[in-house]
């Protein structure tokens, strides 16, 4: 058994990296481990049965303060969990600069600074100032022994960016429930999801799924839709820019997300930055096409298939996303492409993914149970 500290900013399903923190400790739970957790922010939505979940006091009213409060509280709560000996291995979920394991699920932030030059909206100078500087202290092999990449990638921004031996990285793609992302439909569900959409149940639909719209791209994947002649829904939390509203249905945050993609004929995910990008990967199990940017890691399952037709280089490029989702929507290809969605998904269980990141946590607590005290 393990005894296992996880260290999130947030306790929250609401965001994706957040979300696998809470994945990876049901499932370490599940396998006869201990897990304990430590969060800033604990907003009720998720469920740990068996975890003990402890608040970290941080600054809560200013980002920049939060993040630099969070860091320092975290480095003293490790330090004194290593030095009571109460843990046997320590793995971070963000913000965080001391573990034996980092996931960076949010990618480098020195990656998404330099593609995101050229969005306005995504910059925030002092943010962006202490973010880099933390992360470059996380990255240091002392604080962070082992990374670990949600794609190939993220990989290869550690390499860009810093000075990361290739030994210190596992790239270890997200898992998904399965059984519950599946072409299977109950019956009427995707009538009934269509009537709430307001869309006739043949009429061609494009979703677009993301809690950060700017980021991920809404306004381009409005447009795109608009040149397709199709309707675009939007599943996610947040308020609809003004300028959208004609252009998009909103349905707010769903739980039955999975009936959303069944119910659509694409997916548009035009993302500026994404470092995995969980809703290509569910869209693909449910046998969704996912029109797409190769900037979004969960993309990399689509190399070297057909789907490989539905990826565009720049998330501004209504051209090739016009190009793409006219591909998706051809009845000539979209046999192959559903088929396709469902072979590249069949080894993304969460079983799976579990397993690979049980394996780097036994590794790392053997290395710091062997390191010096």
């Amino acid at each position: 058994m393990l005894r296992i500290a996880i260290l999130s900013r947030r306790l929250s399903t609401r965001a994706g990296n957040e979300r696998v923190a809470v994945e990876l400790a049901r499932q370490m739970l599940s396998r006869g481990h201990q897990v304990d957790i430590y969060a800033h922010r604990i907003d009720g939505s998720a469920d740990v049965p068996g975890a003990r979940v402890h608040s970290v006091l941080a600054v809560g009213f200013d980002p920049t303060l939060a993040m630099l409060s969070y860091a320092a509280r975290a480095e003293r709560l490790v330090a004194g969990l290593r030095k009571r000996r109460e843990t046997d291995v320590v793995i971070g979920f963000g913000h965080s600069v001391v573990h034996d394991v980092y996931r960076l699920g949010g990618g480098t932030h020195a990656e998404f600074m330099a593609l995101s030059r050229r969005r306005r909206g995504l910059e925030h100078p002092i943010l962006d100032r202490v973010a880099l500087r933390l992360e470059a202290a996380r990255f240091r092999p002392e604080r962070s022994p082992v990374l670990i990449a949600p794609s190939h990638r993220v990989k290869e921004e550690l390499f860009r960016h810093y000075e990361v031996s290739p030994a210190r990285v596992r790239v270890i793609w997200n898992g998904i429930d399965l059984s519950r992302f599946s072409p299977a439909a109950p019956t009427e569900e995707r009538a009934t999801v269509r009537a709430r959409w307001g869309v006739h149940v043949d009429e061609p639909v494009a979703l677009f799924v993301g809690q950060d719209p700017l980021r991920k791209g809404l306004d381009f994947a409005a447009q795109a839709a608009q040149r397709l002649g199709v309707k675009l829904v939007w599943v996610g939390r947040g308020e609809l820019p003004s300028a959208l509203a004609r252009q998009v249905i909103a349905d707010g945050e769903r739980r039955d997300v999975e009936a959303c993609y069944r119910a659509a004929d694409l997916l548009l995910a035009p993302s500026w930055y994404d470092p995995f990008g969980g809703a290509v990967l569910e869209a693909l199990a449910c046998g969704l096409p996912p029109v797409a940017t190769r900037r979004i890691g969960a993309t990399e399952r689509m190399l070297g298939s057909p789907l490989e037709a539905l990826l565009v280089d720049e998330p501004d490029d209504l051209e090739a996303l016009e190009r793409a989702g006219a591909h998706a929507l051809n009845p000539a290809h979209r046999e192959l492409l559903l088929r396709e969605a469902r072979r590249v998904t069949l080894d993304a269980s969460r079983e799976r993914w579990a397993d690979a990141m049980e394996n780097v946590l036994k590794t790392a607590a053997g290395a710091r149970e062997q390191a010096p005290q």
